[in-house]
């Protein structure tokens, strides 16, 4: 049930260089592709679930492999189905609502059209949402008479089924907020589409229930998907702890987007995040949970169909025990750990980074690799994202560990960013190294700013950043 992080840590604003945040000596909660990433202190996503209800979203039959099972939106819409052929059917013609009654509802929406001069990719990281994000904000929910009548509103201007899910994603991310007090509380209650929509509050399952209610309604193919989400309370196992037996915590979507290709999504973790300490509510739109590809989307979710997996590379489905220890291969193996508020606003992967493990050994020889790149070899930050790129750079301490942390500039082709290091120079155990953005270079926003350019400047001119990953030395 958890949600993702809101923001990177917080920026560090100094002439001397400061230290990424401060680290666990084991990262306590994760929810990335590698299993885990860490944000901002006191944002974490959650992954405990609550007692679930006897009538949840998940009972509805939408996530069961065998038979076909429909469930009723607040309004007589249709959630979904599955058939026992393990795919999701064609969308019922009784989900369809009568759009001659429907468009005498009002607001009337006034005729539009889907204007981009950018260009679509068939990548979803690159292409241009900003139609389907802008009409999400213009239907309040406290103005929303109906999930038909928001169904009808929100598809009207877009003919591709990518954009209609894409302005449903949206709406949930402006209009749902995540029930922090019943959560946390342990208080939580069976929830209906018609309840999510009345309250404005909602766990996973509401906001997966009130997804697949509003594109069902609208005429897209959707279900909910219910499983293993790795969040809070998720963490790698520990030498010799066996593998525990497969258990649910979360609940997804998935709808069927352009091309008839079946489309992983995760609206709970893409409108924001709590933070525990003071149990309250983050709103952020993290998108990368519309656009990231289902084999990426496995890596911490684990659909209690398996069916239900779609993944890119055609393999039919993975096994429990691959998906708990991961892509390191060792059950024990705690993934690097990566700011995602920076990396999704830069369009860096957080899947490609290197060394992929949080943990570094420290020894007298070798070198280390360091390196990632971006989400897609198109992605363009000033098409895609806020500007040109910032310069990266790692702080690493000298070879006791002790005086004065020295910075080294990353390399970079525009696609990759790498940087070799003497294992010797990184420091001690129990130090952390971390990659940095400049944001800012003596006083002047650093965008742009090419890698000799921040070599000539190191240690001349003051700097503030944003940590973007971090290891810990073992």
């Amino acid at each position: 049930m958890g949600l993702m992080p809101t923001k990177s840590s917080p920026n560090v604003t100094t002439r001397t260089v400061e230290s990424p945040p401060t680290l666990p000596s084991r990262a306590p909660h994760h929810l990335l592709q590698t299993t885990v990433r860490k944000e901002s202190a006191g944002a974490i996503p959650l992954e405990r679930p609550p007692v679930v209800p006897a009538r949840s979203a998940l009972l509805f039959g939408m996530n069961k492999a065998e038979g076909i099972s429909t469930a009723a939106g607040g309004d007589g819409s249709t959630l979904g189905a599955e058939a026992s052929t393990g795919g999701p059917p064609p969308v019922p013609l009784s989900s369809k609502p009568d759009l001659s009654k429907l468009r005498l509802a009002k607001p009337k929406l006034a005729a539009q059209t889907q204007p981009s001069s950018l260009p679509v990719f068939s990548c979803l990281c690159c292409r241009d949402f900003s139609a389907p994000d802008n009409h999400a904000t213009k239907f309040p929910r406290e103005g929303v008479p109906s999930i038909g009548w928001l169904a009808t509103q929100l598809v009207a201007p877009f003919s591709s089924p990518t954009d209609q899910a894409r302005v449903i994603f949206a709406w949930l991310h402006h209009n749902i907020a995540y029930d922090v007090v019943a959560f946390c509380n342990h208080t939580v209650k069976a929830s209906t589409p018609a309840n999510t929509l009345a309250t404005g509050l909602a766990v996973c399952e509401g906001y997966a229930g009130l997804f697949t209610a509003i594109a069902s309604s609208a005429g897209l193919a959707s279900l909910v998907v219910g499983g293993h989400g790795k969040g809070a309370g998720f963490s790698p196992l520990q030498p010799g702890q066996p593998i525990p037996a497969e258990y649910s915590t979360h609940a997804w979507n998935v709808v069927k987007i352009d091309n008839g290709e079946w489309k992983l999504v995760d609206p709970c973790w893409g409108a924001g995040s709590v933070c525990l300490q003071d149990q309250k509510y983050n709103k952020r739109f993290a998108t990368r949970h519309f656009t990231m590809n289902n084999d990426d989307f496995g890596l911490r979710h684990f659909p209690t169909n398996k069916s239900l997996f779609h993944r890119v590379d055609r393999r039919q489905q993975i096994s429990w025990e691959e998906y708990i220890i991961g892509p390191s291969g060792s059950a024990a193996a705690m993934p690097v750990q990566v700011y995602e508020g920076v990396a999704e606003e830069e369009g860096v992967a957080e899947t490609k980074f290197s060394p992929s493990t949080y943990h570094l050994p420290v020894s007298a020889d070798g070198t280390v690799h360091f390196q990632f790149e971006k989400v897609c070899a198109h992605w363009d930050p000033i098409r895609n994202g806020p500007g040109k790129p910032y310069p990266y750079v790692m702080r690493i301490h000298n070879a006791d560990g002790r005086g004065g942390d020295e910075i080294r500039v990353f390399n970079t082709n525009g696609n990759v960013w790498w940087l070799d290091v003497e294992n010797r120079l990184l420091g001690r155990k129990g130090q952390t190294v971390g990659i940095f953005t400049i944001q800012e270079l003596g006083g002047e926003n650093a965008r742009g700013v090419s890698v000799e350019e921040c070599r000539r400047a190191m240690g001349r001119k003051g700097w503030s950043g944003g940590a973007l990953a971090a290891w810990e030395l073992v």
